[in-house]
């Protein structure tokens, strides 16, 4: 996955990295360039030539900083990007989901995904990504300004090179076990911290506020728990890095100044010797670091990994005269919910699915809707099992009003029409059939009126009628309504149910159990599930 996004950016990559190579020459050429201070001081150094030499070090500095600045805005910009592709292949991984996979998990799983797995791989392999390329280039180029300054000196360097870079992988062993944990500990907090502030009005009536505030402050003290184990690793490693750094920083002084001594380098190379294996040392420790860090995010990555069954399915529908289904039963686990339901939805005709609570009339729906798919027995789309058939081929002839509405934060368009482009009179003509025309046009901005969360300023009823509308305009030829009506009045729900059993195009598939006897005696069918 880390290299399709890479590809994505390939140009912008490559620029990135031409940039990256420019700063760290030209910041190891800046480290270079103190020696000039006391260049020539064994003969005698003037004034003006010290003052000279000053100037120069200072404007070749300043050059280094501005390239600095330049590649880091440089850098930030693609970062954004990578972030933004990191979100759609996370996105394409819960629509590769059949339904029934994606309930298992809560929503704040995949709002975790979004944004903590998102902030956790920036940080363990994008950033240390480009800590890695820098490191390597300010590693070469510093060795090789090592060996001008003297052979010696850069084999030193080499050599102190192979003995501590095994030191940090030591200490790496726990680094993708933590990177774990803290992964699946940000889904599970998320999930209770969205459960638990959901809830707050029941705290809030049975007096027990404080006890919201304690479970907050359990969940917090969880998740931190994770973070500060991943950081003292992560601190840790740090340290050791630094610590093998000073120690080789320390031996290639004290060579250089043996050298110097001994007359085979200019005292001046103390000053460089001392800047550029900072610069060598501490990138080779981050370098190593980096490269730890980012390997320990492999699990995480693995989430997003889209199986090849989990693919688009390629049936298409040949015939939509009929739904057939046959020899139909669901379980839940080892309980049966349905057993050997026979029946046909034919296009155009009207029918009502009635039972007690808990006898499976919703099962039965979202297996015709094509959301459970895990079921035994047979249900036929024309000739096409339904399981077999792709997703956007069955959504653009059957469509599902659940019974639980959910209301986008957006305006009453979008709510309506998903991002889909229709025509304002449809739109109009669908609100209409829905009861909604009135109310929508009375509204500030009409069409463009702003719903706030999850419809908090709908009422249930309103909120039902949106959604039945998001299912009429998209004119499929099956509309499956689970209780849609439920928290209508008597008057509305008649009305609505009245239009949809006129309307000759659809086949309507009523799941109640609380309709008016005229709308009943008007059915095609009525299926009673036991």
């Amino acid at each position: 996955m880390f290299k399709k996004i890479i590809r994505n950016h390939k140009c912008k990559f490559i620029f990135v990295v031409i940039i990256s190579i420019i700063n760290s020459l030209v910041y190891v050429f800046a480290g270079y360039s103190l020696s000039f201070l006391v260049t020539g001081y064994e003969k005698g150094m003037q004034l003006n030539t010290l003052l000279k030499n000053g100037c120069q070090v200072l404007g070749i500095w300043i050059i280094t900083l501005i390239i600095m600045f330049f590649y880091s805005i440089l850098q930030q910009k693609l970062l954004c990007l990578m972030r933004t592709d990191l979100r759609r292949l996370m996105g394409e991984k819960i629509i590769s989901l059949d339904y029934k996979e994606f309930i298992e998990k809560d929503t704040g799983n995949y709002v975790s995904w979004m944004t903590n797995d998102v902030e956790q791989i920036t940080k363990q392999v994008f950033e240390n990504f480009f800590k890695i390329i820098d490191s390597i280039m300010l590693t070469i180029f510093s060795l090789i300004a090592l060996f001008y300054l003297g052979v010696w000196i850069g084999v030193a360097a080499i050599v102190l090179f192979f003995i501590i870079s095994i030191v940090p992988q030591l200490a790496s062993k726990g680094m993708e076990k933590k990177s774990t944990d803290l992964s699946a500990e940000q889904e599970k907090s998320t999930e209770l911290f969205k459960e638990n502030i959901n809830g707050y009005n029941i705290y809030l009536v049975s007096n027990r506020k404080q006890f919201f505030l304690t479970k907050l402050c359990e969940i917090s003290k969880k998740l931190e728990g994770k973070y500060y184990l991943l950081q003292r690793e992560s601190t840790f490693l740090g340290i050791l890095g630094a610590f093998v750094s000073l120690f080789g920083q320390i031996i290639m002084i004290l060579v250089s100044i043996a050298m110097a001594i001994a007359g085979v380098t200019p005292i001046g190379a103390i000053i460089s010797v001392g800047n550029l294996g900072q610069t060598f040392f501490s990138n080779t420790a981050s370098a190593i670091g980096s490269m730890i860090t980012a390997n320990a995010s492999k699990k995480i990555w693995k989430k997003y990994i889209i199986e090849n069954d989990k693919r688009e399915k390629i049936s298409l529908i040949n015939d939509t005269s009929s739904i057939n289904i046959k020899n139909l039963s669901y379980y839940y686990g080892e309980k049966s919910v349905l057993k050997d339901v026979n029946i046909i939805f034919e296009k155009g005709k009207k029918y009502t699915i009635i039972g007690e609570s808990g006898s499976g009339k919703s099962t039965l729906g979202k297996i015709v809707a094509g959301l459970y798919l895990d079921y035994v027995g047979s249900v036929l789309v024309g000739n096409s099992e339904i399981r077999d058939i792709n997703s956007e081929e069955l959504y653009n002839t059957i469509t599902y009003v659940d019974q639980q509405v959910f209301i986008f934060g957006v305006s009453i368009r979008e709510n309506i029409t998903l991002g889909e482009i229709y025509d304002d009179d449809e739109i109009w003509r669908i609100l209409k059939i829905c009861n909604l025309l009135d109310y929508v046009k009375n509204l500030e901005g009409g069409l463009d009126y702003i719903i706030e969360e999850n419809g908090k300023n709908l009422s249930g009823g309103q909120k039902q009628r949106i959604a039945l509308a998001r299912a009429l305009i998209r004119n499929v030829e099956y509309i499956i309504i689970d209780e849609g009506t439920s928290a209508l009045d008597a008057k509305n729900a008649k009305e609505i149910e009245e239009t949809l059993i006129n309307n000759e195009n659809i086949c309507l598939i009523l799941i109640s159990h609380h309709l008016s006897e005229d709308t009943i005696a008007r059915m095609d069918l009525i299926y009673e599930i036991n």
